[in-house]
């Protein structure tokens, strides 16, 4: 890959790099999606081809709630 002798074959090669680079951004962002959904554990319709939503923030349970961390129930 070399940028070329003369302003033409610069000005050539960089519109072709620049073409490439909108291709790859586009498949290195999709398989970037895909690694950190797969990551987080978000799960992945296979017929609409999406993935699903996931809580941010996990919901606590009745379990959580009353194995001692409630500051109020402690203090009553």
């Amino acid at each position: 890959m070399g940028l070329g002798a003369n302003m033409e074959e610069r000005a050539a090669a960089l519109d072709r790099l620049t073409r490439e680079r909108v291709t790859w951004r586009a498949e290195l962002f999709k398989g970037l999606q895909k690694a950190l959904t797969d990551v987080r554990g978000t799960p992945y319709d296979q017929v609409n081809k999406k993935w699903g939503s996931y809580s941010r923030q996990r919901k606590r349970t009745l379990e959580d709630t009353e194995d001692g961390d409630n500051i109020v129930h402690d203090m009553e």
